[in-house]
């Protein structure tokens, strides 16, 4: 189990963290404008901190789920081709 401080996960989150991860994407001009929840409008409400426990879904489909980071990668670079 990983168990992670707010202090940890906001600075996994951070706009720094964030544009780090575009570049290792190749989007180095990437700009990142930090908002508040409140700012984004959605139609769905969402609590101020939820966390997906894939626990059940790892172990019932025996599926490895990747980092958010390695997931957001992924899915830069394809924006890219």
């Amino acid at each position: 189990m990983n168990i992670k401080s707010d202090i940890e996960i906001a600075q996994e989150h951070s706009p720094k963290k964030i544009t780090e991860i575009a570049a290792a994407a190749g989007h180095d001009s990437c700009r990142i404008i930090p908002c508040h929840t409140s700012e984004f409008p959605t139609k769905a409400a969402r609590p101020a901190y939820s966390v997906l426990d894939k626990t059940k879904i790892k172990t019932t489909f025996q599926m490895d789920i990747p980092h958010w980071r390695e997931s957001m990668i992924y899915c830069l670079k394809q924006i890219e081709k």
